[in-house]
């Protein structure tokens, strides 16, 4: 069985109860599904669309995932002037926070869609 761990993490993120084995089937029959509509348009393309066309399954989870990685947050902030004012501005994001943000995003997008 091919591995990532991009993969892994996402299979202990959607993981519900403990059930671990349960998740990773659901996630790669989701990477199942993603290689087998990706052979379809394959198989439909050109010789010159072949080539921008990627089959590999972990490398499109792995863009996506990336693609969903937030670059700031917002954070909010207590200024006293003469009242209480509360305003929000976006710092940058840390690493980690980012991919811990873009697979829960990932999750959110694909329960919606479920």
């Amino acid at each position: 069985m091919l591995t990532s761990r991009q993969v892994d993490k996402l299979t202990r993120v959607i993981m519900n109860s403990g059930r671990k084995e349960t998740a990773r089937y659901h996630v790669y029959a989701a990477l199942e599904i993603i290689k087998r509509r990706q052979y379809k348009a394959w198989l439909k393309a050109s010789e010159e669309e072949k080539s921008k066309i990627e089959l590999d399954p972990f490398v499109i989870a792995r863009k996506a995932i990336a693609n969903c990685h937030p670059l700031m947050k917002l954070q909010g902030v207590t200024r006293v002037v003469s009242k209480k004012t509360s305003l929000r501005h976006p710092p940058p994001s840390a690493e980690p926070r980012r991919a811990s943000d873009a697979f829960s995003y990932v999750l959110q997008r694909g329960s919606v869609e479920a």
